[in-house]
């Protein structure tokens, strides 16, 4: 899937990979108030999945803003109140980065 939006189109790539015991989401690209509605969707759709865990790829996310963790820590709610757990994928620099000033990298599992 590969989303585009607004004046100042942000571009994000979501490929989905399912299975019985868990769902792997690779995001690319910037993940921001334009894009994130998507991800949320993509997300939704997974938790709704009988899954144990989703795994979220995030190396080559290149901008994250606060709106893209927002989709993330729905998931990871919503996984929670299902008995099971978003964990977030080799984290890109400007993930890392988000998560340090927020202080919520110790609330997600990484790997």
């Amino acid at each position: 899937m590969r989303v585009h939006a607004g004046a100042h189109p942000s571009t994000m790539d979501v490929t989905v990979r399912n299975s019985s015991y868990c769902g792997l989401l690779t995001v690319s690209g910037e993940l921001d108030i334009e894009t994130a509605p998507q991800l949320t969707k993509v997300l939704d759709w997974l938790c709704q999945q009988p899954h144990h865990q989703v795994t979220v790829d995030l190396r080559q996310v290149t901008f994250i803003d606060s709106s893209g963790l927002g989709a993330l820590i729905r998931a990871q709610h919503a996984l929670a109140a299902e008995s099971g757990r978003l964990v977030l994928s080799g984290p890109s620099r400007p993930v890392h980065h988000l998560l340090d000033i927020t202080g919520l990298g110790r609330e997600f599992a990484l790997q």
